[in-house]
């Protein structure tokens, strides 16, 4: 185990696998209770050639769990950009894999490797062009998050969730609040599966798809089963062969007010 005590960092990269490390024995970053880590983030050009900041924190390891416990005590630097103001996000490296961020407070969350689950975090306030998604690999997960306040102030599509690649999927209990485009959006370049169950999509000022699910960039098929979820008026869009309604999904105007799927 590795304790990060309170405080301000500088950005971080981790790098390496640990010695004897595997799913079963992991290496655990972990915040003492009561105490606060924050990270600043690298500086990156954003579509209109402002200044936006990324990873402030980086992942090149596999078998590595990073836990904030119960006072999200991992943490990324907030900015403004456009007076908007907004966390950086955690990246990661593609081909590492068995890594789990757990009790987070990031802009968002970016899934390079396999066998990646992101829960029981806050992840948001966000803006243009960093948004949470899966890059690359498979198995991965979002459960038991709140995703919410994603702005767009630069040009470009922005969803809260972009599913690029990635077949065994999970999206799952998560509370989606506010995102300008999509809550979810698939257009994959090659085909996916996975489940979408249990989320909560509450828009009050957005009339878009919750979740939408396409082709159009180089995927056949998309074998996603949707379950259980609140969806807003609009729900979702299955266009892309495979999406199956599995049943138990609502739809809601933006005026009712909904549960909260997270589990402690």
């Amino acid at each position: 185990m590795v304790v990060i005590r309170g405080g301000d960092y500088t950005q971080q990269n981790v790098t390496g696998n640990g010695v004897n490390r595997s799913a079963a024995a992991r290496c655990t970053f972990t915040v003492p209770s009561g105490e606060v880590a924050t990270f600043a983030c690298n500086t990156i050009p954003a579509f209109d050639g402002t200044i936006t900041y990324d990873n402030c924190l980086w992942v090149n390891g596999s078998y590595l769990t990073f836990e904030g416990g119960s006072g999200l005590g991992i943490r990324s630097k907030t900015y403004v950009a456009k007076g908007v103001s907004y966390q950086g996000r955690i990246g990661s490296e593609r081909g590492i894999t068995n890594v789990t961020f757990s009790h987070l407070d990031t802009g968002a969350v970016a899934l390079d490797g396999n066998n990646m689950v992101v829960s029981k975090s806050d992840l948001g306030p966000s803006v243009d062009p960093l948004n949470s998604r899966f890059d690359d690999g498979d198995g991965n997960a979002f459960i038991d998050n709140r995703i919410h306040d994603f702005e767009l102030v630069n040009n470009g599509h922005f969803e809260c969730i972009t599913w690029d690649v990635g077949t065994h999927v999970t999206i799952q209990r998560n509370l989606f609040q506010n995102c300008p485009v999509f809550d979810i959006f698939a257009k994959p370049v090659e085909n996916i599966s996975g489940v979408v169950d249990h989320n909560v999509f509450w828009e009050a000022t957005y009339n878009n798809d919750n979740l939408k699910v396409s082709t159009g960039s180089g995927a056949s098929r998309c074998d996603v089963n949707v379950s259980n979820n609140w969806f807003m008026t609009n729900g979702f869009d299955d266009s892309c062969p495979g999406v199956v309604d599995a049943g138990g999904n609502t739809f809601h105007p933006n005026t009712v007010t909904p549960p909260d799927p997270r589990q402690p």
